[in-house]
């Protein structure tokens, strides 16, 4: 933390990350020297700070930036720094001629300043917020400029929504996807290998597979997800796809029964080949395109159940953006009538959900078309 104290002079607290500044030298070249050593005796009238560097205001009008890698503006001569505010990546600063200068990241045009305030005496102070400025004069309101707005508006703490619905998706897709793989995985090994071995295995993996279904897989996930502790990414995934796989299990198994005694099997097992040979060779090509219906169901399942766990605050970190996560504030919205907040993240899920549904009603039809030419 950097600061002013009450006699006029920079002081700072722990941190020395930008004790080192860089200022020309008699050549011009870029030397590096100490802050305090650099400011002495003057006085700092003024200070900022943006999300990656400082800017103070001297005494004598003279503007020392620590930390931004953008060239800061040079004033003309006779002209000194009066006033100085800090964005989210940029600064705005003010003259004793009531000129206006910005400098830093621009994505947001929140250093292109109008050409009403580059004139003398336009201003007297200009604010900065994340990617705004606001000038004012003699108390009142003059201009603004840089961001104007999103297009899906803010959440409570000002977040991009719209950001965070891209950033978002990508995460719960993510979810869905790796919960997929792995209860694909499981369901496949255990519907192979019950429907392949029959007898006693086939009963000890099918008794197993119905008690996990008569257990309601919300609160599996919940029990799951307490026993690991602290959620994430990768665990969250791991628990809806270990509790996801017992539908995808009895269907593998009916088709393992059903092509277990062909022709093609048997040949393979009187050579001598072992079961994960038969499965990746000649079980698992014959049935691949039966499940693909139930896999993409499972994408849409695993998607609403992070939602879901999001939502009742035992998914995802709020810090880890999902559409889960931004549900999860929907008590806040309504009570602050923020209707968009849930809404938009809300329609997002449903219409992934339709699209997801939809592919997996067309591969069950081609899937069935298939089945009949054959």
């Amino acid at each position: 933390i950097y600061g002013i104290d009450e006699n006029g002079d920079f002081v700072c607290g722990k941190s020395t990350k930008y004790n080192i500044i860089s200022v020309p030298d008699e050549n011009g070249r870029s030397v590096s020297t100490d802050l305090f050593e650099y400011i002495g005796d003057r006085k700092v009238v003024d200070i900022a700070a943006s999300g990656n560097a400082l800017a103070l205001v001297l005494d004598d009008g003279e503007i020392v930036v620590s930390g931004m890698k953008e060239p800061q503006p040079q004033l003309p001569e006779g002209e000194n720094a009066l006033t100085v505010s800090g964005g989210t990546r940029h600064f705005v600063l003010t003259t004793d001629q009531g000129r206006v200068y910005a400098w830093g990241q621009n994505y947001r045009n929140q250093c292109e300043i109008p050409e009403a305030l580059t004139k003398e005496d336009a201003v007297d102070r200009v604010y900065a917020s994340g990617f705004q400025n606001y000038a004012y004069k003699d108390g009142k309101f003059v201009d603004c400029w840089g961001l104007k707005g999103y297009i899906m508006g803010t959440d409570d703490m000002g977040r991009d929504v719209f950001n965070r619905i891209m950033n978002g998706g990508k995460m719960t897709m993510t979810v869905g996807a790796v919960a997929v793989i792995v209860s694909t995985i499981i369901g496949i090994l255990i519907g192979c290998i019950s429907g392949y071995f029959g007898g006693a295995v086939d009963m000890l993996l099918m008794r197993l597979t119905e008690i996990f279904l008569s257990i309601p897989s919300l609160l599996l996930i919940i029990l799951l997800q307490a026993i690991l502790g602290k959620a994430g990414v990768l665990s969250i995934s791991l628990v809806i796809g270990v509790t996801g796989w017992t539908s995808m299990a009895k269907v593998v198994r009916s088709e393992v029964r059903r092509l277990r005694n062909s022709e093609y099997v048997l040949a393979s097992r009187c050579m001598g080949a072992g079961f994960f040979h038969v499965l990746l060779r000649h079980l698992a090509p014959n049935f691949f395109s039966s499940i693909m219906f139930m896999v993409v169901m499972n994408v849409r399942s695993a998607i609403a159940a992070e939602s879901t766990l999001s939502f009742i605050g035992l998914g995802l970190p709020l810090e880890i953006i999902s559409w889960g996560s931004m549900l999860s504030l929907s008590e806040k919205a309504l009570l602050s009538e923020a209707w968009w907040i849930i809404l938009i993240p809300g329609a997002f899920l449903v219409a992934t959900m339709l699209c997801v549904t939809s592919i997996g009603n067309w591969l069950r039809g081609e899937s069935g078309q298939k089945s009949g030419n054959l």
